[in-house]
């Protein structure tokens, strides 16, 4: 399993549009490639501003390709998810997954 990680930056406002934003298309989108596992949109704000990370897993490096293309470590951003973001990295990083546990639960 792979883990695929991209980071971006908002203020508190532009990161509530780009979870409505990810929520609506992104999950949509990553669902209809064959190999994609699962996704999370992770949040801290801090001092105003809000640090987002989409952290994806898929089951191969063919998959990622299938999502992202040919040059699969650029990040794929949509025009209308750079709108409401102040930073966002336009290289992704991925991780082996050397240990999965999963345990159902609630939100915080």
């Amino acid at each position: 399993m792979i883990a695929r990680s991209w980071s971006a930056s908002a203020t508190p406002d532009g990161a509530a549009a780009y979870q409505r934003h990810f929520e609506s298309h992104v999950l949509s989108e990553l669902t209809e490639v064959p190999g994609y596992l699962d996704a999370f949109l992770l949040c801290r704000e801090e001092s105003g501003r809000v640090e987002l990370t989409v952290l994806s897993l898929w089951d191969s490096t063919d998959a990622i390709r299938r999502f992202a293309g040919p040059e699969y470590e650029t990040a794929v951003i949509h025009d209308d998810a750079k709108a409401v973001l102040d930073h966002y990295d336009t290289v992704v990083r991925h991780y082996s997954v050397a240990v999965a546990a999963s345990q159902a639960g609630g939100t915080e």
